[in-house]
């Protein structure tokens, strides 16, 4: 080939940063995150649990904004994986199963309570299009700081409901689980605690193969 074909090849092949789909993303990520209300200091169970929480950092956020880095971002993007799997889960395993009750959503917005229905939508007429809405956590600290989040489910067995917490793991993470983290005990107890239930189930979900382990919780948090 002459040097004049390779340079247009090479013209064809490279991507521009403008066009780039990565550096579109990276922006909106970035853009999404710095603008999330901070008007009131809102925690996460998750985040408070987290053994890496710090209260300082979170006074920071509040008096600087958000700040989302390259390092915040790989995690968000990180985050996000999980938000995909627990969705598998929820809709195509538990809801159908049976097991999972709460909330069902259908795309035209109507919305009933308990199993997962498997009758056509009374209000657009189709069928198989219901989404699990996670149960809302809120519980006011004061009238500035506030615990919220949702949890990952409420899930039914011999007729007693169980909160349900999913975190998804690398595989090779997910092979070294022999039991769970305390953190994640800690947020399901929080969890267990504003819903006011006394029982809970930890799920590990590998993002290799999609197999799963799990423990169960009894709540040690006094009801708020």
């Amino acid at each position: 080939m002459n040097k004049q074909l390779i340079n247009g090849i090479r013209q064809l092949v490279s991507v521009s940063e403008h066009d780039s789909i990565d550096s579109i993303v990276s922006q909106y990520i970035e853009q999404h995150y710095c603008e999330a209300d901070i008007t009131k200091t809102q925690f996460y169970p998750s985040q408070i649990a987290s053994k890496y929480f710090c209260i300082n950092k979170e006074v920071l956020r509040r008096i600087l904004g958000n700040r989302v880095d390259k390092k915040e971002q790989s995690l968000i993007r990180i985050f996000d994986i999980g938000i995909v799997l627990h969705a598998l889960w929820q809709n195509r395993y538990l809801g159908p199963a049976r097991l999972l009750v709460g909330d069902w959503q259908c795309v035209c917005g109507f919305t009933t309570y308990g199993w997962m229905p498997r009758d056509i939508c009374p209000t657009c007429g189709k069928k198989d299009l219901f989404k699990y809405s996670e149960p809302r956590l809120m519980y006011h600290l004061d009238e500035n700081n506030v615990i919220s989040g949702y949890a990952d489910g409420i899930i039914m067995l011999r007729d007693e409901k169980i909160v349900l917490e999913m975190k998804t793991v690398s595989g090779s993470a997910f092979l070294k689980i022999k039991k769970p983290e305390t953190w994640h005990i800690i947020q399901l107890n929080i969890a267990m605690g504003i819903l006011h239930l006394v029982k809970g189930k930890l799920l590990y979900i590998s993002k290799q193969d999609n197999l799963i382990k799990e423990f169960d919780i009894l709540v040690f948090i006094v009801k708020v």
